[in-house]
């Protein structure tokens, strides 16, 4: 990766960053409904990058409302995959995405996203930027917990690798 892209990647991960700290926070009612969340998801995912295949993933991610409709979701995913030379690649995305949501109980979502793409393996390293969407519904089970299913797109690179990611989530409020 170029340093110019490597400052353009970091500057737009500020202003985002800084635009999600700076918003203004939600009232008491709308917080109940709406509140930040921590949400751990794992599943599978599919890849096209040095080798195709399907292995699994693991994620945190952070639920900040900031709006009605609106949610920032700063979070990292973890892989590992077979490269097609024999080699295995752990992958790390930290991302922040942006979502629009639904209200109540049932809460679908479409968000879009971005943040660097990390590939280390066999002691060496790789950094490119990441772009994603992400296409869900949130649950919400109780006050304090609720359930998600979600598919996450990711290009690598722009568009030279990508992955689809099919996971399922817990989230509890805090």
């Amino acid at each position: 990766m170029n340093v110019m892209r490597r400052h353009r990647l970091l500057y737009v991960l500020g202003v985002v960053m800084c635009a999600t700290v700076g918003a203004p926070r939600s009232s008491i009612a709308q917080g109940e409904r709406n509140g930040r969340a921590l949400a751990i998801v794992a599943g599978v995912f599919q890849y096209d990058l040095s080798g195709t295949g399907t292995s699994l993933f693991g994620a945190a991610r952070l639920e900040l409302p900031l709006g009605s409709f609106v949610v920032a979701e700063p979070g990292l995913t973890v892989g590992r995959y077979d490269a097609q030379f024999g080699s295995t690649v752990t992958l790390l995305f930290p991302e922040i995405q942006l979502q629009l949501q639904g209200r109540g109980s049932v809460s679908p979502y479409l968000g879009v996203g971005a943040g660097p793409a990390f590939a280390f393996s066999e002691g060496e390293s790789q950094t490119e930027l990441g772009l994603s969407t992400a296409l869900g519904v949130r649950f919400r089970t109780r006050s304090d917990w609720g359930v998600r299913g979600e598919l996450r797109v990711r290009a690598i690179d722009p568009f030279t690798g990508t992955t689809a990611e099919w996971g399922l989530g817990i989230s509890r409020r805090l």
